[in-house]
């Protein structure tokens, strides 16, 4: 949970997966590519390697995070060739 205005980071490491969760308020995530701007009930997928930033907005945010080894291969969005 941010106050608004607070940045902080988060690691994703190779071999690695996570699921992002917008549980309230506004966050903005740099680091993941069409989650720029997470609003209440957003959710975004993660895979390794990646530095996600996180900005709260005015009001605030809180994110719950889930990380679990893997490299996206069970990933619902995963194209394959």
């Amino acid at each position: 949970e941010m106050d608004g205005g607070v940045k902080t980071t988060f690691e994703v490491a190779q071999g690695r997966q996570a699921y992002l969760l917008c549980m309230e308020g506004n966050v903005a995530v740099d680091g993941v590519k069409g989650a720029e701007g997470l609003s209440r009930h957003d959710a975004a997928e993660i895979v390794g390697p990646a530095t996600l930033t996180f900005e709260a907005g005015n009001s605030g945010g809180h994110c719950l995070i889930v990380e679990n080894k893997g490299k996206g291969e069970d990933s619902r969005f995963r194209h394959t060739g």
